[in-house]
């Protein structure tokens, strides 16, 4: 099973709205990440995660902070064609649970730690069942 078969698309914003906004459309699409871009270039990634950390814990107004300046960067990504170990061993070596694929310059989706677990167990069982026979 190749990361292309598992991703998802991500939520794109512009990477100069407050911390407020993102937290909005994250609410509204419900998801846990947005791609920041500048002029269609990726430029970090927010997740609830940083917004909990470097925004709720700081007791920081999310009206007044912007989105580029709680975003994670640089950028991990893989390519669509990678496999989901090596897309799980990117994530742990990172301390990381989701990742972008990009296909050459371009982000075209991301993947979770938990989409990575859900469909290991299929694989670790496909694996099992064709030693079996």
């Amino acid at each position: 099973m190749r990361i292309r078969d598992i991703m998802h698309d991500i939520m794109r914003v512009p990477y100069d709205i407050s911390v407020a906004s993102v937290v909005a459309v994250m609410d509204r699409k419900c998801t846990g990440s947005v791609l920041l871009e500048d002029r269609g270039e990726a430029v970090g990634i927010i997740t609830e995660r940083d917004v909990l950390r470097k925004v709720v814990a700081k007791n920081r107004n999310p009206m007044n902070v912007k989105a580029l300046d709680i975003a994670s960067y640089p950028l991990i990504t893989v390519g669509p064609e990678e496999s989901l170990e090596e897309a799980a061993r990117i994530m742990g070596e990172n301390n990381i649970r989701r990742i972008l694929v990009r296909d050459g310059s371009k982000i075209i989706g991301k993947v979770t730690a938990g989409a990575i677990t859900k469909n290991m167990r299929y694989i670790h069982a496909e694996r099992i069942l064709q030693n079996r026979y």
